[in-house]
């Protein structure tokens, strides 16, 4: 009995009241009422105010009297009646006809006799729809909104900005305080404070009616200033928070924040409803252990709670899981020791072993390690990886021998594996007796790869300065270091290895110091370190025997012939060279000959390879790699002079002249001989001539 009321409420002044009356009436599940606003909106006689709210009404409405009460006033003599009604329809179906009365009229016909099931299960679909697509246009507009503002901030004089945040911060639309606390957020987090005044507004943001920017008000408080009483304003907000995301933003912050004072509150979170509150309420604790604010023997009261909450959660949810347990190794409390080594079984998910073992690695009980031995042979190498690492925290020297299993790429196919087994292995050899170390440099063979090669350097370093009592031992070591260098291709630091080798024994002049002084001075030629080799071979000569000098110049001759062979005659004759300016007098007639003989040999070879080298460039100067073989030319400098001048005299003396040719060859003479005066264009042949000669003069 209250509808004809509410029907003249419709016709109101204020557009408050007319909104809900027209709910009110909406919400009657009687069709006589749809059929009784139709009647009102279709009255001409009645007040226009009410006409329009009885149309608005029925948007309100989805059932079938309704749409029929709607369809007839299609055909309604006022403009904008049939306009509301349009919009009405719309909002009531969320079918889209646009404004064809007709197109309406055809789509109620064919609807209008289903089964109230079937118009209800279709309505609610059109409703979905028409939703997701208004949501995904408020979505739009908000993105819109943000890159405003963002650009309006942007745009504002640095002095200006803190007004224009505090302002965006009290606005009454949740989006831009949202988008002021995310500008916050970026400067807190640039380390730039903040103004008094909008310190002062966040803290009064923390109760905010909207949970998205509480949650970015948590995020704000982590960063300074820091005031006295912030830790207690989030304690008060915790105890009387209902939204579950927002509380583990403040759990997160408690324990960036908190002292011990938290305590008591954090603990009380594990028991949470929701289980990522209680995870988070896990990780605060760990960072309370972490940032040193809580003792070890204030975590008493935790120990217990956190076990049974992490118990409660399914193995399914293993991250919740891992979560918890990541927490716990945080923490390191020896009560958990036993949650650490059941979770070590293969049932659970990879990343919660992983968590298990760094958390037994962490409490640092060596009787835990043979448990990570057992995880060395899990199936995945991410948690053979956290094995590995472990072992080097808890490991003896009796777990050598199953990490060095793991070195073998026939055992532990994972390269990180390996890598992580080694850096525990040699933190533990480290550790061991000088026999047990020498012992295990003898079981690995830096020629079986780059890998074995890289510990062998490693490991052989420290050894070798517990071995300097044991000269033979520290020759092998030393001697083999460098073998693994050269295998690396550091022949200068296989050098420096030899030299210590060879120091060794110096005085000794036996087959091994001869040895020796010939490997330092072939590290030094692969190395292509002519001057550091002759210096080398210029103090083993000075020192050594002559059979020590015999068997380095014949290592250096082995060289040059290896050199030759391989066409390589220029750098022969530099290592000649610094052969004959640093060991001249150091020489017998017999090797002086010997080296002569090879820089004479080394000589013809390059000038002949020179020679072709010329020729086919030249020919190459008409073509598309002419600026090329121009460069190759150049690139021998002075010792093509008496190629080109002879190309020269050749193409003067041509009776078929190549002018062309002759300029590109003048061109690279011109770079080359800077000195030589070059012959005028229009010159004839015996003025060319005269002047090739002058220029065959300075290639001599």
């Amino acid at each position: 009995d209250l509808i004809e009321p509410l029907i003249v409420l419709l016709g109101g002044s204020e557009e408050a009241v007319r909104q809900a009356a027209g709910a009110a009436l909406a919400s009657y599940k009687d069709s006589g009422v749809a059929t009784r606003l139709g009647e009102l909106a279709r009255d001409e006689e009645a007040d226009f105010s009410q006409r329009l709210g009885a149309i608005n009404a029925l948007s309100r409405m989805s059932d079938k009297s309704a749409i029929d009460a709607m369809i007839v006033l299609l055909d309604d003599d006022s403009v904008e009646v049939r306009a509301k009604t349009v919009a009405a329809l719309h909002a009531a179906t969320g079918i889209d006809e646009g404004q064809d009365a007709t197109a309406w009229k055809q789509w109620w016909q064919e609807n209008r006799n289903k089964t109230r099931q079937q118009w209800i299960r279709d309505v609610n679909a059109s409703l979905t729809k028409r939703n997701k697509a208004l949501e995904e246009q408020l979505g739009s507009l908000q993105k819109r909104l943000g890159r405003t503002l963002n650009e309006c901030y942007q745009f504002t004089p640095e002095l200006g900005r803190p007004a224009l945040l505090l302002g965006w911060l009290k606005d009454p639309l949740e989006q831009v305080r949202t988008l002021g606390l995310e500008l916050v957020t970026a400067a807190v987090k640039e380390r730039r404070l903040l103004s008094d005044e909008l310190a002062a507004q966040i803290r009064q943001m923390v109760g905010d009616p909207s949970s998205r920017v509480r949650e970015t008000v948590m995020v704000v408080l982590r960063y300074p200033p820091n005031y006295p009483d912030d830790v207690q304003l989030i304690l008060a907000q915790l105890r009387q928070e209902t939204d579950s995301q927002v509380r583990q933003e403040i759990l997160t912050t408690l324990g960036r924040l908190g002292d011990k004072t938290v305590l008591k509150e954090v603990i009380a979170s594990l028991g949470d409803a929701s289980p990522a509150v209680a995870a988070r309420a896990a990780g605060s604790l760990a960072e309370l252990v972490e940032r040193g604010e809580v003792a070890s023997e204030d975590m008493v009261d935790a120990i217990e709670p956190l076990k049974q909450r992490m118990a409660a959660v399914s193995a399914e949810k293993w991250e919740l899981r891992q979560r918890f347990i990541d927490s716990m190794a945080r923490i390191g409390d020896e009560g958990f020791a036993e949650v650490f080594a059941s979770h070590l079984d293969q049932r659970f998910h990879p990343a919660i072993r992983q968590a298990a073992i760094r958390g037994l690695a962490g409490l640092g009980q060596p009787q835990a390690a043979g448990l990570l031995v057992k995880s060395l042979s899990d199936a995945d190498p991410a948690v053979r990886r956290a094995a590995a690492e472990g072992l080097g925290r808890l490991g003896r020297p009796e777990h050598l021998e199953p990490l060095f299993e793991h070195l073998k790429s026939t055992v532990e196919q994972d390269h990180e594996v390996r890598k992580e087994a080694w850096k525990s292995f040699a933190r533990i050899l480290s550790s061991a007796g000088v026999d047990q170390q020498l012992g295990w440099l003898k079981r690995m063979d830096p020629a079986a790869g780059d890998e074995w090669a890289e510990r062998f350097v490693e490991a052989a370093e420290p050894v070798g300065k517990n071995l300097l009592d044991r000269p033979s031992e520290l020759v092998w070591t030393r001697r083999t270091a460098a073998e693994a260098l050269s295998h690396l291709g550091k022949h200068q630091e296989a050098a420096e290895q030899m030299r210590q080798a060879y120091e060794v024994v110096a005085d000794s002049d036996s087959d091994e110091s001869r040895k020796l002084a010939v490997a330092i001075i072939r590290c030094w030629l692969r190395a292509g370190q002519f001057d550091e080799t002759v210096a080398a071979a210029g103090k083993l000569l000075g020192n050594g025997s002559e059979q020590t000098t015999q068997a380095v110049l014949a290592a250096m001759l082995e060289q040059l012939e290896a050199l030759l062979t391989g066409g390589k005659y220029s750098e022969a004759l530099q290592l000649l060279k610094r052969i004959g300016n640093g060991l001249g007098e150091e020489l017998d007639d017999s090797w002086s000959g010997k080296f002569a003989e090879v820089q004479e040999q080394a000589v013809k070879l390059r000038g002949e390879g020179e020679s072709e080298l010329i020729r086919r460039a030249i020919n190459e100067l008409r073509g598309a790699n002419a600026t090329q073989a121009a460069n190759s030319i150049k690139a021998m400098g002075e010792r093509a002079l008496p190629y080109l001048a002879a190309e020269l005299v050749r193409l003067v003396q041509s009776e078929t002249p190549d002018v062309e040719l002759e300029k590109a060859v003048l061109a690279i003479v011109r770079d080359v001989a800077t000195q030589w005066t070059e012959y005028p264009a229009d010159a004839d042949a015996a003025l060319k001539l005269e002047h090739i000669k002058a220029l065959q003069a300075a290639g001599d």
